[in-house]
């Protein structure tokens, strides 16, 4: 009764924690949090959960049926709620609904991988007998999924890579183009062919990104040019190329890139033949694309990765010469990026991962000294605010539901495993919020988002109100 009645006071309006967790050996479920212990409960067992994505009621994922295989689901948040949206390749195949990993994304930045949403729809890579691999989109109802287009090749859809709200940018295979550029506005009537892809079938190498105006940029070429778009042929550009790099002929020249759409720019690691890879950014133009900082003296590179906006600022981690890989920020200028603090002192890395804003602080994870583990951090970007905060192990990325931010962890003391934890970005505030696989096991969550339940339009993880 007591979760029944809990369930039913988030449910009129809750940012809550979904994310895929274990309870007992080969068995994995989708959770819902609201940051305490009994609000946490198992939404539906499924193997397993992957891209959870804020939409109109709640949310859509991706799951296991143990008669459909692992097709799209969805929920408004209570187990009578989460259900099978449709089977898409019928039977017991399963269609593998899917996004892109985009190359920030790859580098563990942020585990919780997420569909396209444009114009009210989500739209994501799907396989059935009939299309093989084809573009999908979905308004959340059973009639409203469908395919977009069928790309009448093997491969055929290849991935996913950005969006903006009117539009996502695709790469696909086509029997007449081969490997190619799309853009879709979510109807079959607005899925348009826009260039022939020019990274020779790799679309792993290929990095995007927003930067407001509707416009995404990208990269051709083994990730060794850059171009913009704004979804028509006519406005598919390229910038800028990055032909040499100073540490050889390694591919990817630009990788790790990360728009901001309020600012209009994005940021990106660029290695060019003076420099390896430093902090670039660009606004789509060929004059507003420039070095910002050469962090790491030299034909070295500092590696800046990991771009999270906090107030005015964008936090990352870089590589300097005397410091390690450790937390700087940048406005986006030379004269505004600066190292925040030596966390592990000296030339030893402190790698920080995972930021998150919470209230006037960002919380983030990073190694200290005697350990591989990454424990838990927070700053106001000064160095006195610069501090940890509890000797908890960080083992996944945070998800910020107003509060509290909720993650996967362990105290480094104890007996417990990885289990959900809470903090409130204080010291002494990390405490553990549900023991969902008791004892010793790890229940490990996965995947973590914050969602808005049972709430018109759609809301990001960054509209549940931060404190």
């Amino acid at each position: 009764m007591e979760v029944i009645l809990t369930i039913l006071a988030l449910a009129a309006s809750a940012c809550v924690a979904m994310f895929s967790a274990q309870n007992a050996p080969l068995s994995h479920a989708i959770y819902m949090s609201g940051g305490t212990s009994a609000s946490t409960v198992k939404l539906r067992d499924t193997d397993r959960v992957a891209y959870i994505t804020p939409y109109k009621f709640g949310a859509l994922f991706s799951g296991v049926h143990p008669s459909f295989g692992r097709e799209l689901f969805r929920t408004a948040g209570t187990p009578a709620s989460t259900w099978l949206l449709k089977d898409l390749w019928l039977g017991s195949n399963s269609s593998e609904p899917k996004t892109h990993r985009t190359a920030t994304i790859g580098n563990a930045w942020d585990n919780a991988y997420r569909f396209a949403t444009v114009r009210g729809r989500v739209v994501f890579r799907a396989t059935n007998a009939a299309f093989g691999n084809a573009l999908f989109a979905s308004d959340g109802t059973k009639a409203g999924t469908i395919v977009l287009r069928n790309f009448k090749t093997a491969v055929g859809l290849r991935d996913v890579l950005a969006h903006t709200a009117q539009y996502a940018l695709v790469i696909a295979d086509d029997s007449i183009r081969g490997a190619s550029l799309w853009a879709t506005d979510g109807t079959r009537a607005g899925t348009r062919f826009l260039m022939r892809e020019r990274g020779i079938n790799e679309s792993q190498k290929i990095s995007a990104a927003a930067i407001g105006g509707n416009k995404i940029v990208f990269t051709q070429d083994k990730g060794n040019t850059l171009w913009v778009t704004d979804g028509t042929g006519a406005g598919t550009i390229r910038i800028r190329e990055f032909p040499i790099c100073a540490l050889g002929s390694n591919d990817n020249h630009i990788k790790s890139m990360k728009g901001f759409p309020g600012r209009g720019f994005a940021l990106f690691s660029g290695c060019t033949n003076f420099h390896g890879h430093e902090l670039w950014r660009t606004d789509g133009t060929t004059t507003g694309t420039t070095l910002v900082r050469n962090i790491m003296r030299g034909p070295d590179s500092s590696e800046p990765a990991g771009f999270y906006a906090f107030k005015n600022d964008i936090v990352f981690a870089a590589t300097s010469d005397t410091k390690g890989r450790e937390l700087w920020t940048t406005q986006g200028t030379n004269a505004t990026t600066r190292l925040v603090k030596d966390l592990w002192s000296g030339a030893s890395s402190s790698s920080p991962i995972w930021f998150k804003r919470f209230g006037q602080r960002v919380v983030f994870a990073a190694k200290v000294s005697g350990s591989q583990f990454p424990r838990l951090y927070s700053s106001d970007l000064t160095v006195a605010g610069t501090r940890r905060i509890g000797d908890t192990i960080v083992d996944s990325q945070f998800a910020n539901i107003g509060t509290k931010l909720v993650f996967g962890g362990r105290f480094a003391s104890g007996s417990t495993g990885n289990e959900l934890m809470g903090t409130r970005g204080l010291v002494g505030t990390t405490h553990r919020i549900s023991d969902i696989w008791p004892g010793t096991p790890s229940s490990e969550p996965m995947g973590i988002t914050a969602v808005r339940i049972n709430q018109d339009g759609f809301a990001t993880p960054e509209q549940c109100p931060p404190l």
